[in-house]
């Protein structure tokens, strides 16, 4: 009878701890929109893809996620609202993207478009409004050009910083206004600012 009594406590104990255990609910993948490697779409019937050209064919809420280079993507004047979501436009490691025409809006969490390591990409002609930052470049990007766009109403409309600085980048011809902090530059080197009405 000893020799059973600490198998019995000790299978107690087990079983009182699985009882006391919290619920775990599944873990899942974040449920964005993603341009994918292969060119497929998923998350959205709104944006129509016609070769490397990926154009919105209404309104769209949540965030976007590209993991393709050598593409554009064209709002044509159409809308990337928040849903609760962090990041509008999130380009990681991205090379040779243009993303235009498109209104960004209300992602109060960080931002309208950010980028990441990103080469060569373009950000043109887009109005981003309502979010804690408009637009984001952050690590090692290197010539990138953010032109042509309408900054407005956001926590703080451009932020450039880096600890491995990028090059070459341009920053053009963009109205930025009505931002608590116009535009911040931190350890960018060789970083071209020029035309912009702040």
């Amino acid at each position: 009878m000893n020799r059973l009594a600490p198998a019995i406590i000790l299978l107690i104990i087990i079983f009182s701890a699985l009882v006391l255990l919290p619920e775990t609910g599944t873990v899942r993948a974040y449920e964005g929109i993603y341009i994918r490697a292969d060119g497929s779409v998923e998350g959205t019937d709104k944006i129509q893809r016609v070769g490397d050209v990926y154009t919105f064919t209404d309104n769209i809420e949540g965030s976007i996620f590209v993991e393709r280079d050598n593409v554009v993507i064209d709002g044509a004047g159409y809308k990337l609202q928040s849903s609760g979501d962090s990041v509008g436009i999130d380009l990681r490691q991205r090379n040779n993207v243009t993303i235009r025409n498109l209104r960004i809006e209300d992602f109060l969490g960080n931002c309208g478009i950010l980028l990441i390591d990103t080469v060569n990409c373009n950000i043109i002609q887009n109005n981003l409004s309502d979010n804690f930052k408009g637009i984001e470049m952050t690590g090692s990007s290197s010539r990138n050009r953010i032109a042509e766009n309408h900054v407005q109403n956001n926590n703080v409309g451009m932020e450039i910083y880096s600890t491995n600085p990028g090059s070459d980048n341009v920053i053009s011809e963009n109205e930025v206004s009505n931002n608590d902090f116009g535009i911040q530059i931190k350890d960018f080197l060789y970083t071209n600012i020029s035309g912009n009405i702040i």
